[in-house]
């Protein structure tokens, strides 16, 4: 096989998720800027998301797959554990990251927010305020899960830390968040050891449009 590509915009957690990942097995790849639903996505992702990954022959989406790919077929650090047991509980963190602590901190919350700098207007506060319970509970969940461990599989880095890092980074520039971040000083240790990560350095998006 031939190089690797990712194709989808630098701001999205899902890219930047898999950007760390080829980062963490050192693996060069070219990155292209495509929106969803762009006529060239579509060609790679029949939904039309991001992102959508290109090594050789292989074409993938959906960042899980993605992700575990990279981990598997590239040498390296390994971001899955070698236990079957340690591996359920990554992949039980990546689901309820995918499923639970995407839709409430980033669709609910953290979009309202980049929508409104879009296009010049005032964030909508019901829709901010309705969100704020789900974003405590995530962070609650999480930093009793880091009481237990220093990261979210256990104590080593993992895709479920690559996973919610981006996420997390986002909710240091938003108010709110921001302002409830020290009421849960594991996460924020948590976030300030991932985020020292080469990985993590070298895939700083540049700022969402408008903020």
């Amino acid at each position: 096989m031939t190089g690797c590509a990712l194709y989808g915009f630098p701001q999205s957690t899902y890219v930047r998720t898999a950007r760390m990942a080829l980062d963490e097995k050192g693996v060069p790849y070219a990155l292209e800027a495509l929106m969803p639903g762009a006529p060239a996505l579509k060609a790679l992702h029949p939904f039309g998301r991001i992102p959508a990954f290109r090594h050789g022959d292989l074409i993938l989406f959906e960042t899980l797959a993605i992700t575990r790919y990279i981990d598997e077929a590239f040498p390296g650090l390994p971001l899955q554990p070698a236990d079957v047991a340690a591996r359920a509980v990554m992949t039980q963190w990546v689901s309820a990251i995918i499923d639970s602590v995407y839709p409430s901190l980033v669709r609910d919350y953290l979009l309202v927010y980049i929508r409104a700098r879009m296009t010049g207007g005032e964030p909508e506060r019901v829709r901010i305020d309705a969100a704020l319970p789900n974003v405590e509970r995530a962070f609650e969940v999480l930093e009793h899960r880091l009481a237990e461990a220093p990261y979210l599989a256990g104590e080593a880095v993992t895709l479920a830390d690559l996973f919610l890092l981006p996420i997390m980074d986002y909710m240091k520039t938003m108010p709110e968040s921001a302002g409830l971040l020290p009421g849960y000083p594991r996460l924020a240790a948590w976030q300030d050891r991932v985020g020292e990560r080469p990985s993590a350095r070298n895939t700083v998006p540049p700022p969402l449009q408008g903020s």
